[in-house]
């Protein structure tokens, strides 16, 4: 019996100790699970989307107190560390005076090791406030994009309030480049310009910032830098009075237009017997250059004497002179002022100066340098004569006395140039207006161009002869051409008086090989007190490098 006793114990024991432990087991199945920390983050903005700096957050879990308030950064940022894995709540206090905080709301579910975001908006009162004024012009869609505190940002195309703004600094900033409207005579490009940025926004004080879109060049074919036609005004055949007009320049001189429109000449000043060379900006332009010139450059001995200039792509103005204007020399030059130096008014020495490389008057030499003319590369042409000189931009920049490549006109119709230009495909074009019984015009390719030689002379691969017109019951010769956006040449005579210039439009298909040589369009223009010897387009045209024009040195009978 005691053996049967003491195994009937042992088996209570075992048994005891498997329910013991089945028991535990049970009981670890259903405790709740272990808690971990989690991290709530956002942005507290106004009703405008503006980020509000300087706010308190505080999270409030669904079990336990309150954790410990953050502070809204400068855009409105914050990072709530710590939040129990959960649910719970959200408040903010500490809202600017013009702002309402909202109640309490729920944050999404924290669990272990995770973020979650939580943005929160406030109503606030619209008290402080921005205009920015937008003055556009005809074709151009304006755009101005405004900055500010808290990531604050929108862009507007017109005249507009911004309401609700956090107080602070506002920058209001343009697209870069131009804003363009073409047509097929020119292609006008117009810049913004931003007064009054950046902006100081509070609730004492509206602040204005005005945007400012002003053309880079009238969109006018202008006559000897002094009267422009404009676009409508050369869309047919008409007697007209020129839109466009500068009181300020001379007729009859050299000029040229910059990249921006900007015009410049020569011209005398005050009781300076000296010419000065001058811009007119695009603003006094439009106002018939009323006011003084933007820049007056004076000092070089040579500018009385100056036969044409033009633009490089770089900004620098090239001039051509027959040689100094005090007698002292007869030795022609072509020399350059940078872009730098045309800033302002001064007498700097010119940055570049082109010499004759040998002899005058034999082939190849600088001689008698009259209009100028870049073609796409940066090269420069040289109507010299019975010749025309080509410098490479090396040559240029070089200075001195380079020997350049030369085109020899003994082979070509012209015999002389009176005038050169380029077309969009990079073709030279040369007018001889000295016949004596019209004017022949001569097409150059620009693959021939391309094997120029120290001598050579190619022959012309188009062109055709122009007789002399009839306006007024007298006959006139061709002076000079422009060409339009569309490959049309327009091409000015003498006109007849002193204040009548005519230009004639010939399609592009009717100056080429085999073309009919007429002309479709004919605008007489009153020019008081002048008539025209030179046009260009302001701005040239698309595809064209920048030109000038020439004096009439080339009509005095120099030759």
């Amino acid at each position: 019996m005691r053996s049967t006793r003491y195994g009937e114990t042992a088996v209570r024991t075992a048994s005891l100790i498997l329910l013991v432990v089945l028991a535990a087991c049970s009981t670890s199945s259903v405790l709740p699970p272990s808690s971990g920390d989690g991290t709530i983050s956002g942005t507290v903005t106004n009703n405008t989307g503006t980020g509000l700096a300087g706010v308190s957050v505080q999270a409030t879990p669904s079990t336990g107190g309150a954790l410990p308030s953050v502070t809204t950064g400068a855009n409105g940022a914050y990072t709530i560390p710590n939040v129990p894995a959960g649910t719970g709540a959200i408040a903010v206090t500490n809202v600017p005076s013009t702002c309402t905080a909202p109640p309490p709301s729920a944050y999404p579910v924290v669990s272990n090791g995770e973020t979650v975001t939580m943005n929160v908006t406030v109503a606030c009162t619209a008290t402080n406030s921005l205009v920015v004024v937008i003055t556009g012009a005809a074709g151009v869609t304006p755009s101005a994009t405004v900055t500010g505190p808290g990531s604050y940002s929108k862009t507007v195309s017109a005249t507009t309030t911004l309401t609700g703004l956090a107080s602070g600094t506002y920058t209001v900033t343009t697209p870069p480049g131009s804003a363009v409207v073409s047509s097929p005579i020119v292609t006008t490009t117009y810049s913004a310009s931003v007064l009054g940025s950046p902006a100081n926004v509070s609730s004492s004080v509206v602040d204005t910032v005005y945007v400012t879109y002003a053309s880079d060049g009238t969109g006018a074919l202008w006559f000897d830098g002094d009267y422009g036609a404009t676009v409508a005004q050369l869309s047919s055949s008409a007697t007209i009075t020129p839109n466009d007009s500068c009181n300020g320049v001379n007729g009859q001189q050299p000029f040229a237009f910059d990249a921006k429109g900007n015009l410049w000449t020569f011209n005398g000043v005050g009781n300076n017997p000296v010419e000065t060379l001058v811009e007119f900006d695009t603003t006094q332009l439009a106002n018939e250059c009323n006011a003084n010139p933007t820049v007056l450059i004076s000092g070089e001995p040579g500018v009385s004497t100056v036969t044409g200039m033009a633009f490089d792509s770089h900004g620098t103005l090239w001039i051509s002179s027959l040689g100094p204007s005090d007698n002292s020399s007869t030795i022609p030059y072509i020399f350059g002022y940078t872009a730098a130096q045309l800033k302002s008014s001064g007498s700097p020495a010119p940055a570049y100066m082109i010499t004759p490389n040998g002899l005058q008057n034999l082939p190849g030499v600088l001689s008698y340098p009259l209009w100028l003319a870049f073609d796409a590369s940066g090269d420069l042409w040289v109507d010299d004569d019975s010749q025309i000189l080509e410098y490479t931009p090396s040559q240029l920049a070089s200075s001195g006395s380079p020997t350049p490549q030369m085109l020899a006109l003994t082979n070509m119709v012209t015999q002389a140039a009176t005038y050169i230009g380029f077309d969009a495909s990079g073709n030279l074009w040369a007018l001889n207006s000295n016949t004596g019984s019209g004017s022949v015009l001569s097409e150059f390719s620009k693959s021939a161009l391309a094997s120029l030689g120290s001598n050579s002379s190619p022959a012309p691969s188009g062109g055709m002869s122009m007789p002399q017109t009839s306006f007024n019951g007298q006959a006139f010769d061709w002076l000079s051409f422009a060409f339009d956006n569309s490959g049309n040449m327009w091409m000015l005579t003498e006109g007849g008086p002193s204040d009548i210039a005519e230009v004639l439009r010939f399609p592009a298909a009717n100056i080429q090989s085999g073309g009919s040589g007429a002309s479709d369009i004919a605008v007489v223009a009153s020019i008081p007190g002048n008539f025209g010897l030179n046009i260009a387009f302001d701005p040239a045209p698309t595809g064209l490098p920048l030109v000038g024009s020439r004096v009439a040195h080339r009509f005095s009978g120099h030759r």
